[in-house]
């Protein structure tokens, strides 16, 4: 028996409590026995007393596992109705009780686990001797007592807390719409379909789930739209005291208030005030969930947010702006996305914006250059384009989004739409109206070039200037700006007869022989190279001008900065060139030059010179390996007119020749050197920078025979005549293993490699031949 003391409890819970519902043949009357027997003992009454003075009072798992008890009796149908109301009025009496007579303290103790459970209990309860609505009445109107009681907590977890049990009861809101939206579509689709006087019944498809289910059984969005508004739950949590974290969970409450109609202009300026003098962190947070709500404001909102944007001083402006003004342009009327991208522009062109904020404008101005609104904009902006060009404002990004304006229109007309105006159309315009590809595109480069020469004298030599931004006018670092002007270049071609050869020409000298930077000059060498290549059927530069620019600039270029971006183009354009003159036979074309399979038909190809100065004075190693090996495959793809005329034996000796060649006049300036040095009095082991450069060259040609040798079965003992000065000379090549001949000259020059030049003829080196003057190396 369990004992019982003197609790004072009603009479009503001593005794007959349960009973056999009758419903099933499953029933246990033993337990309704025990059920009774415990009644009896006053247990119902203890259990009551329990929840009824429990302390401390945010100690509610007591009351939660009541509620659960009492429930799954009454489910069962064992419980009498009469005491089972009893019972849950006063359980609801005492759980209400509690919820709203804690302190602030006991909402810091309480779990949000504990609380969960409790509305859980307490709905299925109430449920049982109610109807849903009325049950939710009282449920989801403590929900939000509840709620705004813990937003009103000082403790941070509490408010975040209070902000989550709000955007809960939104969300079951949605779907109490939702499923009314659902249950009217199925009880159309039902009537339609029964039969004359037949009934129709509707089953929940959605079952209850959460602490107060998943839908609001009485809450509905204009009740707590009004709860929301009264409360001014809107200027509490952008007050004065803001918090990021608390500012992300209210996208929510925003966007409900908005699809109400509710977010009023005082909500709006309570927003952005509290974004505009808080910390970075509280101003980015501001924004992003401003730019969440977007979507769902009116326009009059949206036109009040668009003011508060654009009337931020341009150097104050910030990049966590961005995301609502690019959303704004997007959802809001024409006229507030002209002012937005007015605003836009403005960042631009000011020079006192950061980088960072006018390359975000830079994009968000090309994002909505696509969308259709803009299409009656475009005239407007390509005057102001070409008017800010000739300030010089902008310019590399400038000359990108009149780029990015021409794509927007169609490539060619179509029969039905013969006035459309095309792309080339618009260049052409371009061209005859202002000059663009000729005086405007050069004038600029040319003052764009001089303003960067003289700001670089302001840095040291060591200092990378690609990566700067020189000028005041330039938006980006020194190559990007380049690389941009040739962009547009290169996009003006594609839609434009070719330019003047001079036009090319000077691009060349400005880029190359004038250049800056060596990247500067790469990206230079790079578009020569693409401009040759079909690209959609076309070729920016024509069959004449490659002609011009190949002998006149790419073999006067000095060889010994050559990059392996140069020395490719080069490549690219001596085949290019060599197959229009019939000096060389295409086997297999493509789109991509580089990519070309050819044979020699001729001897000497034009620029053939050229090579072998890549070979003999370039400073970067992987050149002269490309080098090397493009002279090698001049005699491997020698076509068969070429061999009719010679033999492919004929033309690697006329290579070894070269080579030995360069060894005598190489060597003989390393002799004549050393006896200036020993005339002078310096030791032999601190040669000039001159005598290294030879001593370099000589270096180069042992290579190059080396390589040819090995690629032709080995590296034997093997000998070659040539004329020295008119004097018979046999240069010999002694077998080294290749780490001796890959290490500096002037290690490889005490280990065997020698020439010696001598009167003898047909006979082999003595020891004395090499002694007297005019020796070699």
């Amino acid at each position: 028996p369990l004992p019982v003391g003197n609790t004072g409890a009603p009479d009503n819970l001593v005794g007959v409590v349960a009973h056999l519902p009758g419903l099933s043949r499953f029933e246990a009357p033993m337990l309704v026995e025990n059920i009774n027997y415990f009644a009896g003992l006053r247990g119902f009454a203890e259990l009551l007393r329990v929840v009824q003075e429990h302390r401390p009072n945010y100690d509610l798992a007591p009351a939660a596992s009541v509620m659960s008890l009492v429930v799954k009796v009454r489910v069962q149908g064992y419980l009498l109705p009469d005491k089972f109301s009893y019972i849950v009025e006063e359980l609801q009496e005492a759980v209400v009780g509690s919820l709203e007579n804690m302190t602030e303290e006991d909402m810091r103790r309480l779990k949000k686990d504990v609380v969960e459970d409790v509305f859980r209990m307490l709905r299925r309860m109430l449920e049982a001797v109610m109807t849903e609505s009325k049950a939710g009445h009282v449920v989801e109107l403590l929900w939000l007592r509840m709620a705004y009681k813990s937003f009103r907590c000082p403790y941070f977890e509490k408010k975040r807390l209070g902000i989550n049990y709000i955007n809960e009861m939104i969300d079951m809101v949605h779907r109490a719409q939702q499923r009314y939206e659902e249950r009217e579509h199925i009880q159309r689709r039902s009537v339609s379909r029964a039969s004359p006087g037949g009934t129709v019944t509707f089953t929940n498809v959605m079952g209850p789930h959460g602490p107060t289910g998943n839908y609001a059984r009485w809450v509905d969005e204009r009740y707590l739209s009004s709860w929301l508004v009264e409360r001014n739950i809107v200027g509490q949590i952008f007050s004065a005291s803001a918090h990021e974290h608390i500012i992300n969970q209210s996208t929510e409450i925003l966007r409900f208030l908005a699809t109400q109609n509710l977010l009023e202009a005082t909500d709006l300026a309570d927003i952005w005030k509290c974004g505009s003098v808080a910390h970075d962190s509280v101003r980015s947070a501001v924004t992003r969930v401003l730019g969440d709500c977007v979507t769902c404001l009116s326009f009059e909102r949206m036109n009040e947010l668009l003011a508060f944007i654009t009337e931020i001083p341009l150097a104050e402006v910030t990049a966590s702006f961005f995301p609502v003004l690019i959303d704004v342009i997007r959802y809001a009327s024409v006229e507030h996305r002209r002012r937005a991208m007015d605003y836009l522009w403005d960042l631009i062109i000011s020079r006192d914006v950061s980088l960072d904020v006018c390359g975000r404008a830079y994009n968000a101005i090309l994002e909505n250059l696509k969308l259709i609104w803009f299409e009656t904009e475009r005239d407007k902006w390509v005057t102001r384009i070409v008017e800010a060009i000739y300030k010089r404002e902008a310019v590399s990004y400038i000359w990108r989004i009149l780029g990015a304006i021409i794509e927007t229109y169609p490539r060619k007309a179509t029969p039905a739409l013969e006035e459309l105006v095309t792309k080339e159309m618009v260049v052409v315009r371009l061209q005859q109206e202002y000059n663009v590809m000729t005086s405007l595109f050069f004038d600029e480069l040319r003052e764009f070039k001089k303003e960067s020469r003289r700001a670089s004298q302001e840095y040291a030599t060591d200092v990378d200037l690609n990566a700067l931004v020189l000028t005041r006018s330039a938006r980006q670092t020194y190559v990007n700006e380049i690389r941009n002007r040739l962009f547009i270049l290169q996009y003006f071609l594609k839609h434009h007869p070719p330019m003047e050869t001079s036009l090319f020409v000077a691009l060349w000298d400005s880029l190359v022989e004038d250049k800056l930077t060596t990247r500067e000059s790469d990206e230079c060498w790079l578009w020569f190279r693409y401009g040759r290549n079909d690209q959609n059927g076309c070729v920016m530069i024509g069959d004449d001008t490659a002609e011009v620019i190949f002998r006149k600039r790419m073999l006067a270029y000095p060889f010994r900065d050559m990059t392996p971006t140069a020395f490719d183009t080069l490549k690219q354009y001596f085949v290019d060139v060599n197959v229009l003159k019939g000096k060389l036979e295409v086997t297999k074309a493509g789109a991509e030059k580089s990519h070309w399979e050819w044979q020699v038909a001729e001897e000497d190809p034009i620029g053939h010179a050229g090579l072998w100065d890549i070979v003999m004075d370039c400073l970067d190693p992987q050149v002269v390996e490309a080098a090397t090996k493009f002279l090698h495959d001049e005699i491997d793809n020698a076509a068969d007119s070429l061999l009719s005329v010679m033999s492919r034996d004929q033309l690697r000796q006329g290579l070894v020749h070269t080579c030995l060649e360069y060894l005598v006049e190489e060597g003989q300036a390393v002799v004549s050197l050393r006896k200036t040095l020993a005339g002078s009095g310096r030791s032999d082991e601190k040669l000039t920078e001159e005598s290294e450069f030879h001593l370099h060259r000589i270096y180069r040609c042992l290579s190059l025979v080396r390589t040819k040798l090995e690629a032709e079965g080995g590296m034997g003992p093997w000998s070659h005549l040539c004329q020295s000065r008119g004097k018979p000379l046999n240069a010999i090549v002694k077998e080294v293993a290749p780490a001796e001949l890959t290490e500096p000259y002037t290690k490889l020059r005490e280990r065997g490699a020698h020439l010696r030049s001598s009167s003898y003829k047909g006979r082999a080196p003595s020891e004395g031949d090499g002694e007297e003057e005019g020796a070699g190396a």
